[in-house]
């Protein structure tokens, strides 16, 4: 990908004053990422420790918490997953 931007003069500009970057966040409701929790303890039970929750999805923390064998595979990950099919 290159940060490249090329100006054309349209009528979409003239009215709107054109779009030079556009970027996507996205945030999660607290309820939402709540949710993606409770669904993961009853996938993967003991392997999601007591201690996770909101802030620490937040934070990055659930990184550190594999699931299964794959070093890759982690909470955060997991959560992430849940929450966009939600």
């Amino acid at each position: 990908m290159e940060d490249v931007y090329e100006y054309s003069e349209s009528p979409f500009n003239a009215v709107y004053g054109g779009v030079n970057y556009v970027t996507l966040d996205r945030h999660y409701s607290d309820e939402l990422i709540e949710k993606a929790l409770t669904e993961c303890r009853e996938t993967f039970g003991d392997e999601v420790p007591v201690w996770a929750d909101v802030d620490s999805y937040k934070k990055g923390k659930l990184f550190n918490v594999n699931l299964g064998s794959l070093f890759n595979y982690n909470l955060q990950s997991e959560i992430r997953l849940k929450l966009k099919s939600l």
